[in-house]
């Protein structure tokens, strides 16, 4: 519904082309490819294509809560669900706030815990501490494994000290990936573009 998981599609000649990455469709557009002008403007002012589009003129995005009917050689794209925004919380004080915050956050986190061994993404921030913070309120006895990136070579962008004192309070045992040493521009190699972002 929200997009998590990308369709794209072909539609051409009274034949549609679905696939669940851009990269598959590219073999059915003729060569040389020719690139949509709307989203060469987004992606110059720092923005995705604009919904519904790609990079390539032909090639279409599904957008997110929307259904594509196919039918006697036409395609017809409309949409079945938009989420709804709630109305804003107002409560008297900071600790109304709080207190609505826990409740919200336990109930969601009941909703999540696995019913088998998991693994939480932590960093230094507020976000992934609160989740690993009442995941663990919730499910004191689960195996949650932390798992957090390091970058010693990148100093000012290094947060594992931090992680690392989060997991301590939290009871958690902790695995530490060397985000530096993955960095994908590290080396000449890294340095290349999926054809699905032509720049």
């Amino acid at each position: 519904r929200i997009g998590i998981q990308s369709i794209f599609y072909i539609a051409r000649n009274g034949v549609l082309w679905i696939a669940g990455q851009l990269e598959a469709l590219l073999p059915t557009l003729a060569v040389p490819l020719r690139l949509n002008p709307r989203a060469v403007v987004n992606y110059v002012h720092g923005r995705p294509p604009p919904p519904g589009e790609t990079f390539y003129s032909e090639i279409h995005e599904l957008p997110p809560g929307h259904l594509l009917t196919a039918y006697g050689g036409r395609v017809a794209v409309a949409p079945y669900w938009q989420l709804t925004p709630q109305p804003p919380l107002r409560l008297h004080d900071d600790a109304a706030y709080a207190s609505a915050y826990r409740e919200i956050m336990t109930r969601v986190m009941r909703e999540y815990v696995p019913a088998n061994k998991a693994a939480i993404t932590l960093s230094s921030g507020l976000d992934s501490t609160s989740v690993a913070a009442f995941l663990r309120t919730v499910a004191p006895d689960a195996g949650f494994t932390a798992i957090t990136w390091a970058a010693p070579e990148i100093p000012e962008a290094d947060e594992s000290q931090y992680a690392a004192e989060a997991a301590v309070r939290l009871g958690l045992p902790l695995l530490t990936v060397r985000a530096d040493l993955a960095w994908t521009l590290r080396d000449a190699e890294g340095i290349s573009t999926a054809r699905a972002a032509p720049y």
